[in-house]
């Protein structure tokens, strides 16, 4: 176990100034294109994990930490849906997954699109109606959450920006209670109000949050997490009896996030990781015993585990955790594999108030590309105030046919009409020396157009003509003839040797030197290798069985499902194939305590009409 210091002075400082003579630089998000492609297979309503129609009012206690992740808050609680629910945008959040503000609507665009002369409110997150009828002042209702400002949003916030809090009274008007302005970068922040007066005393009480900015984007943001109010509370009472997880697994490889599943079976030892740094916090003012587990399964069974026992968590902060699970992978004949990754916290001697918070899951897909992002663009990237060239560097473990590459286009700013070529080099010359005559271009895809895709996390495939033989080291990337800024996806959450900073396999050249990329993060494209695909559309279906997470698992009397997309309805099957329960739509909890121990078949089936087949074990 090593305690984590916050620090946060190395993301201060890591970024660049927008402004940047004649070299690389990263832009503010003009969408989101998560949140748009949420929006879609919604057909636009204004619903996410609640059931359509069902809008009770809700009895105290109120509590959201924002960990069933899912693009939109759950409108069970929240009345609602401008904020972007993620695990990416915070540093350090009290428990995985935060309620971002930013300046991008409940439909992942940009108010009044990108004008800095407009200020105003932007997002805002309202509860549903709470009934406080009947409690008195001395009965202590009391509400608390942590903010933070800024986390890896483009830049600071100014004085000017600021997040509100208001309560809703018994004549309808909102009263605001508490305010921050724009301030730097800084650890979570506690705060606990009381709600006291009597004109909130009423059976439609309300509070919600509004970030006020300039028109921008995603360029500032707040965080959000860890919402509660009961009452028999004081305004100290910000120490909670929980342990949570604070970020995803990290990805299993030394070098990628994703890779083509026959190239990665040629050599497992030498890519697959031996590690996997796990923080977890403890929000109580004691220290606590604890166990720690991370479990990987394959498409066929468990390929990986380790559990500490009997471990130490400090107070009042996060303390990292190493596990080794000692993935073992058997090679096949398949075209692709997958890997799901559960980090979760065990029985916690102390007490522990939300279980929903301690386990964590990351889907790793094997499929036929290559990939250093993690499907989430924080910003966009491209070459400023000057034409010239991206490269994206990428090695092979046999020779093998590219066939295309995936981009991730951010609407960053205003979209791009310039046109490009996306090219494929076996080689570019070393760094720092001139490339003409050195830089070996074996194809090019000329007079491209940005394609902003609100689907398959908003990459667009481009198929080139024919496959392209390559081997070894080879390296994707653009050429762009004229100034622009092509704004392709950059994801900021990108580590390499644990360090924020830039890919060292991304370079530009824009007079005639190739160098290294000076933007902290990595770029979102994907080179796509190996056989041929049935068809373009055959691969993004594959990144759809990733959304769902079931647990616990093993269960008990019940399990949960965590899915970014609204569910039909669901059916547990037998081994043998006999459906012995099934459920409509989207439920809290999936009862199970009737049926003996043993395996179990769930089929979950999306409004999409797409399905999704897991294996549940029942353990009594």
């Amino acid at each position: 176990m090593r305690k984590t210091i916050y620090t946060l002075f190395g993301f201060l400082c890591a970024f660049p100034a927008l402004a940047q003579e004649n070299g690389d630089t990263y832009v503010p998000l003009y969408s989101n294109v998560q949140v748009k492609k949420f929006r879609t297979e919604l057909g636009n309503r204004p619903v996410f994990y609640g059931k359509a129609g069902i809008k009770d009012t809700l009895t105290l206690p109120f509590f959201d930490d924002f960990s069933f992740l899912g693009v939109l808050p759950n409108d069970t609680l929240w009345s609602d849906a401008t904020v972007f629910v993620n695990p990416d945008f915070a540093i350090n959040p009290p428990s995985i997954g935060v309620a971002t503000f930013d300046g991008l609507d409940a439909f992942g665009n940009a108010y009044d699109g990108i004008n800095a002369s407009i200020f105003g409110p932007a997002d805002t997150l309202s509860s549903q109606p709470i009934n406080l009828n009947g409690f008195l002042p001395g009965d202590s209702i009391y509400l608390s959450f942590f903010y933070q400002a800024q986390g890896l949003s483009f830049e600071p916030l100014s004085t000017r920006d600021s997040l509100v809090l208001q309560f809703r009274n018994s004549i309808g008007a909102w009263v605001s209670v508490w305010s921050s302005p724009g301030i730097s970068l800084q650890d979570f922040k506690a705060v606990c109000l009381p709600v006291k007066d009597t004109s909130y005393l009423h059976e439609g009480f309300q509070f919600r949050w509004i970030n006020y900015q300039l028109s921008i984007g995603n360029l500032k943001q707040w965080h959000l997490d860890y919402v509660y109010m009961n009452q028999g509370r004081n305004f100290s009472d910000t120490i909670f009896e929980d342990q949570a997880m604070v970020y995803l697994p990290s990805f299993p490889f030394t070098d990628y996030s994703h890779m083509p599943w026959k190239q990665l079976q040629v050599n497992f030892a030498k890519h697959l990781k031996l590690h996997y740094e796990v923080p977890v916090q403890n929000l109580s003012n004691s220290g606590e015993t604890f166990s720690i587990s991370m479990r990987v399964n394959d498409l066929d069974d468990e390929v990986g585990a380790h559990v500490l026992n009997g471990q130490s968590l400090s107070a009042n902060g996060i303390d990292t955790f190493v596990l080794a699970p000692g993935i073992n992978l058997f090679t096949n004949t398949r075209d692709s594999n997958e890997l799901r990754i559960v980090s979760k916290l065990g029985e916690i001697l102390g007490g522990n108030n939300s279980k929903q918070n301690d386990s964590a899951i990351r889907h790793v897909e094997l499929a036929n590309y290559y990939a250093y992002d993690d499907g989430t663009a924080e910003s966009g990237y491209g070459i400023r105030n000057s034409a010239g060239s991206v490269a994206y560097g990428f090695e092979l473990e046999y020779g093998d046919s590219v066939r295309g590459i995936w981009v991730h286009f951010t609407q960053a700013e205003a979209p791009v009409t310039g046109r490009f070529s996306l090219n494929l080099w076996q080689k570019i010359a070393p760094v720092g020396e001139p490339s003409p005559g050195k830089d070996e271009l074996v194809y090019s895809l000329e007079s491209q157009a940005s394609t902003y895709a609100d689907s398959i996390n908003g990459f667009h495939l481009f198929l080139f003509d024919s496959a392209v033989f390559v081997s070894g080291k080879f390296y994707v990337g653009w050429t762009q003839n004229s100034s622009y800024l092509l704004n392709v996806g950059l994801d900021r959450n990108y580590r390499y040797l644990g360090q924020a900073v830039p890919n060292p396999n991304l370079f530009y050249n824009t007079n005639g030197v190739w160098k290294n990329a000076s933007v902290p993060g990595t770029i979102m494209m994907r080179p796509v290798v190996g056989d041929q695909w049935p068809t373009p559309l055959a691969l993004p279906e594959k990144p759809e069985m990733l959304v769902i997470s079931l647990y616990p698992n093993p269960a008990k009397g019940s399990f949960k499902l965590g899915s970014e997309h609204p569910v039909a309805s669901v059916v547990l099957y037998d081994m043998k194939g006999v459906a012995l329960k099934n459920w409509d739509g989207y439920e809290l909890e999936y009862a199970v305590s009737e049926l003996p121990s043993g395996v179990y078949l769930v089929r979950i089936i999306l409004e999409t009409g797409q399905t999704v087949s897991k294996k549940l074990m029942i353990s009594k």
